[in-house]
């Protein structure tokens, strides 16, 4: 057991930039690196970047590290969710939803496990970029909007679906949010607040907005990397990811046998106070942290020798980070017995809010695998970095220091000032308390002879090949696609899966009692992994239906030696022993566990006094270890001495009277064949009962009867044996199926009346003994005597079984009528799945039940796919194999199987595989908000232009028009044109937006534009370090009813300013031409010919000029000195 301070994290799930969900320990191992520009589906990062860090409205980072696949795909109706309403719901919210669904299953945790339970929630609030997107256009608002970005629900949302009873905490302390929300909730399992717990923190970067204010603080590595500790450090690189843990104090994990990936010994938290800068990072806090965090539980700083530090990759940020680790942690470390950090940023960014959980998810993988991973992109260390021979930074992957304890430090600080840290040491190891134990499979396969069914029904090979161990292997999912796709994951996964029995119980105690149940399910039964990976192939998923369980008892000649041989599980042979017991005060002078163990050339398993109490004897065992296994029927029938155990199982007969009706129905067939003068005989015949009844009417006198009714073409003749070879040698003739039957009597005829009184007075005293005492139950037994239901049976009934006909085909008919009247059942029976399922050591019934299924479902008017015929035994097949493929069909179908007693796994002899494919969703549909002035906003198709800004999302129709908004430290070449001593944007500027606005519109850069009809309107002053607000707009030509012009736009280009609101500048008109302009272009001819004029003059001094220009109060600076000709005169 742990210290009571102790807490354990019992299940996680990540998603990782670059690797989703799977293959995190392969990237890092790699010291590969996520970073790419910005998706498409996010915002158009050309749109929001400008290379200048200094340019308000931009950003100057030239990408991150995105999650792949699409961040707005989500599988709403797994979590009851409407489409109305997760369109509003914030993908962080998804993302946690999906991460906590998966931490739970790797905990082996259900929703039924967790749901009402004192749970707690504690989770990060992610950045706001949905929210401010749905600020953006408030016309989309809905109800769900306050509901689906709320920072509350960051943490409510998750206590809400999973209905969980604990405290429900969203938090933000900035970058140190999510290792703070494992401090709280560590502590909040301390102070038994609840009994679990479940941290989380996602991030994904949907909008620029973030991006504009973080590159404007200067946060942001122009690179877009993190370069952890390195000599490279200029900001940090933002990422998307997530990651989520449920935890649980140590002992209880322990007891509930719940899988450890790691202890947390404690967590620590502080604010660095009143510091340099309320950003700037504080030294004597990060000290004070890191002695707290380690002395708090008693652990001495000096055997930390891992850090997952914070490492932004920030020049100011990691040596101050660095040098609190060496104070605290490397005091005595030397280059040969260094102090290992290192920083997953630099695979993923920094993720800001879920910053602490990728790091304490890179912790955990550290320990489990023993080894300090490196990071990405690093070349050598940062030289301000004190004391660096007490550091080291791992290149690859390095073997734990000697002799160090598998521990490690996380440390995680928010640029508010807020830090806290967690150290984990590795979990204790996993073993099995019990690594043997029974099972139900048995290894007894010695072939045996055929037998043909004394009733006619069947018959088969009894020879089968050696079984080995198998387990029952289960799958599920909430649709048809997401099982599938699973199936596929998990069959990928077996590649790498150990050849090892163990490992196989391991597995299918997990997939059967640590998983959730869905309603799409399918299961199959192996072996080995490689028998497991063959029939994952022909897996076939089925939809969970409303059922009703019909048991069907088969009766005698279904018998053969070492029957059920195979059945070892304890409810099985518990059963044999009782029926033993009952045999032998019966006076039975032979062992029924013997002769069911029997070679065939030793067994007399065919001989009447014993075929028909082992027959009842095995029957009685299925019947109870179904019921072990959840498995109980709604209605029963059986098939002439199948209807003893039927009886049995409706709760008519007791075990004892039930071995007694057996035994004794045995001994009186047996006196009867060695007595009767008469010599009795069998056959079956493939024709309808009018028909058998004429043919036997047409050949024969009263000396054959119909024995037993089995489908509607099916029948039993019985009676004196030369009569049936006339009746079989006649139908053979006709062209007709007809097959005369290995037995010694003729049952269900006048023959039984021979042996009818003394069987009757055999059994009659266990009806009359106080010991007989029917249990009873709501399970409706329908008689083949009959062919309806009954309510009791007595000494009488069992002779009329004996001696009347079996009326099978009533009865099953009976069967499905008696459908609509069970509790429970659908009033459209097209909704409920029929499941015969036939209890005996053969499917010998299998033809008459859907022969007579078949013909009953078609004068319904439904198909064959509402009934299911399953038996738990077959001739030639191992029996472990056939209940487990039955438990496999039941399930699937949505009966409550007891996994647990099918497989016998349990935490005593099982442990959760935790690294098992983690549910498949279905992500085929996206979600986003159809707000057309967001999307126009994040995706205005655009690129910014330094000169005349963004595209507004406000251009409407056919108008287009672009936004700057600058001073003149981002344009200073205007402060070279001066009049009157103010700047006034020159009107070759004005002319020059137009122009760059007219270039941005047509992707070829055109050989010619020309302005035409320019007025100017207003001069525009700028004053040194405020802003100007200024819009360029585009409105193309109009040349006709819907028609526009694509090359002739009128412009016009006007400021906005709170004193003055919108002022006009200057509009006209301009037009993109194809031809080269040049002297002799006819449009450059006409605009010459506006200012040749024999008053005009071209060709002054243009040092004159200038010169001269400040006597006209306008003055020139490097920037406008570019005129190439000059006309003076009077024009």
């Amino acid at each position: 057991m742990g210290n009571n301070s102790d807490i354990a994290i019992v299940g996680h799930a990540y998603r990782a930039a670059g690797v989703g969900r799977k293959g995190l320990w392969e990237f890092l191992d790699e010291a590969k690196c996520a970073f790419s520009r910005v998706p498409e589906d996010r915002f158009d990062q050309d749109a929001f970047y400008d290379s200048n860090p200094q340019k308000q409205g931009c950003f100057a980072t030239k990408g991150a590290h995105f999650l792949p696949g699409d961040v707005y795909a989500f599988d709403a109706p797994f979590f009851n969710l409407r489409d109305e309403e997760v369109r509003a719901i914030d993908p962080h919210h998804r993302l946690l939803l999906e991460c906590t669904f998966e931490a739970a299953e790797s905990a082996g945790m259900t929703l039924t496990d967790l749901a009402g339970r004192d749970v707690g929630v504690f989770s990060t609030i992610g950045a706001t970029d949905y929210s401010i997107q749905g600020l953006l256009d408030l016309p989309v608002t809905t109800m769900w909007t306050a509901p689906g970005t709320s920072g509350t629900m960051f943490a409510n949302r998750l206590s809400y679906f999973f209905d969980l009873k604990g405290p429900s905490v969203a938090l933000d302390t900035a970058c140190a949010s999510s290792t703070y929300a494992m401090h709280v909730a560590c502590k909040s399992l301390l102070n038994q607040e609840c009994e679990a717990a479940v941290v989380g923190a996602a991030s994904v970067l949907l909008g620029p907005e973030h991006w504009v204010m973080l590159d404007t603080m200067g946060a942001l590595s122009p690179e877009g990397k993190s370069f952890s500790y390195d000599h490279k450090a200029s900001g940090f690189g933002r990422g998307e990811g997530a990651a989520c843990f449920l935890i649980k104090r140590l002992d209880d994990a322990l007891e509930a046998g719940d899988p450890v990936h790691a202890v947390i010994r404690n967590s620590a938290c502080n604010h660095s106070g009143r510091s340099d800068g309320i950003t700037m990072p504080s030294k004597d806090a990060q000290i004070r942290l890191l002695r707290k965090v380690h002395e708090g539980v008693g652990l001495d700083p000096a055997n930390t020798a891992v850090v997952e530090g914070h490492g932004t990759g920030t020049k100011v940020g990691d040596p101050i980070e660095a040098g609190a680790f060496t104070e605290v942690l490397g005091k005595n470390r030397t280059p040969d017995n260094p102090l290992y950090i290192g920083s997953v940023k630099s695979n993923f960014g920094h993720l800001e809010n879920a910053s602490g959980a990728i790091a304490i998810t890179k912790a955990l993988l550290m320990l489990q695998h023993g080894h300090v991973l490196p990071n990405a992109n690093f070349e050598k260390m940062n030289p301000d970095i004190v004391d660096q021979e007490k550091l080291t930074v791992a290149r690859k992957t390095s073997p734990w220091p000697k002799d160090a304890l598998k521990r490690v430090c996380v440390t995680n600080f928010g640029f508010g000032g807020s830090n806290a840290a967690v150290i984990l040491d590795e979990a204790p190891k996993r073993t099995h308390t019990m690594r043997t134990h029974t099972i139900i499979n048995g290894k007894s396969n010695a072939p045996t002879s055929s037998f043909v069914d004394g009733n006619g029904i069947s018959d088969g090979d009894n020879s089968k090949e050696h079984s080995e161990a198998k387990k029952l292997f289960v799958f599920s999912a909430k649709t048809e696609e997401s099982l599938s796709a699973y199936v596929n994951s998990f069959t990928e996964y077996l590649e790498q899966a150990p050849q090892d029995a163990q490992f196989l119980t391991d597995v299918s105690f997990t997939l059967g009692q640590r998983r959730m149940h869905h309603r799409w399910r399918a299961a199959t039964m192996a072996s080995s992994v490689t028998e497991l990976q063959s029939r994952l192939t022909s897996l076939k998923p089925a939809k969970v239906k409303h059922r009703v369980i019909s048991f069907v008892f088969t009766g005698q000649g279904a018998q053969y030696a070492q029957m059920a041989s195979e059945l070892r599980h304890h409810v099985f042979t518990a059963a044999i022993d009782q029926a033993e017991m009952y045999l032998r005060n019966n006076g039975a002078d032979w062992s029924l566990k013997a002769e069911l163990a029997k070679p065939p050339a030793e067994s007399r398993i065919d001989d009447a006094d014993i075929s028909q109490p082992a027959c009842t004897a095995v029957q009685i065992a299925l019947v109870l270890l179904l019921q072990s296994i959840g498995i109980e029927p709604s209605v029963v029938t059986g098939h002439s001495s199948g209807e003893i155990a039927a009886a049995y199982c409706a709760g008519m007969l007791s075990f004892e009277t039930a071995m007694a009706v057996a035994y004794f129905r045995g001994r009186a067939v047996t006196e009867l064949a060695h007595k009767s003068t008469h010599k009795g005989g069998m056959a079956a015949l493939g024709v309808s009962y009018s028909d058998a009844l004429a043919l036997i009417n047409a050949n024969t006198s009263r000396d054959i009867v119909i024995a037993a009714i089995n489908s509607p073409q099916s029948v039993t003749i019985s009676g004196d044996a030369s009569a049936i070879d006339i009746i079989v040698n006649e139908a053979q003739s006709r062209g007709l199926f007809a097959r005369k039957l290995k037995v010694r009597v003729a049952y269900h005829s006048h023959h039984m009346s021979q042996v009818a009184s003394s069987y009757l007075a055999s059994i009659e005293p266990f009806f009359k003994k106080t010991s007989h005492q029917p249990r009873g139950s709501d399970i409706l037994f329908i008689s083949s005597v009959i062919g309806q239901s009954v309510d009791s049976v007595d000494a009488f009934y069992w002779v009329d079984n004996l001696v009347k006909p079996v009326k099978f085909v009533d009865a099953v008919s009976q069967v499905v009528s008696s459908f609509h009247s069970i509790k429970s059942t659908p009033a459209d029976q097209s909704k409920t799945q029929a499941v015969f399922i036939e209890i005996g050591p053969h499917a010998a019934l299998q033809n008459p039940i859907k022969q007579t299924l078949s013909q009953f479902y078609s004068h319904a008017n439904a198909k064959h796919d509402f009934f299911t015929y399953a038996p738990v035994m077959v001739r030639g097949t191992a029996a472990d194999e056939t209940l487990l493929q039955l438990a496999g069909n039941l399930f699937s179908l949505g009966a409550p199987v007891n996994l647990a007693a099918i497989n016998q796994t349990s935490k005593a002899n099982a442990l959760v595989v935790t690294d098992l494919p983690a549910y498949s969703w279905d992500k085929s549909k996206r979600y986003l908000r159809e707000g057309r002035a967001v999307r126009k906003r994040l995706n205005p198709g655009l690129p910014y232009n330094p000169f005349i800004g963004w595209k507004s999302p406000h251009s409407e129709g056919n108008d287009v028009s672009f936004r700057q908004v600058f001073t003149l430290d981002d344009m200073p070449w205007i402060r070279d044109h001066t009049v009157s001593g103010e700047v006034i944007m020159p009107m070759t500027g004005f002319l020059s937006m137009g122009i760059e606005a007219l270039r941005m519109l047509n992707p070829e850069t055109p050989e010619t534009v020309v302005i035409s009809e320019f007025y100017m309107k207003r001069s525009l002053e700028i004053v040194e370090e405020e802003r100007v607000d200024i819009t360029t707009k585009l409105q193309p030509l109009v040349t006709g009813a819907d028609r526009v012009s694509s090359s002739v736009w009128r412009f016009e280009i006007l400021s906005w300013n709170k004193q003055d609101d919108w002022i006009s500048h200057c509009h006209g008109m301009i037009e993109v031409q194809k031809e080269e302009l040049s002297l002799e272009s006819p449009t450059l001819k006409t605009a010459l010919s506006l200012v040749h004029s024999p008053n005009m003059q071209e060709s002054q001094l243009f040092d004159y000029i200038y010169a001269s220009e400040p006597r006209e109060s306008t003055v020139y600076g490097p920037a406008f000195k570019s005129t190439v000709a000059y006309w003076e005169g009077c024009g």
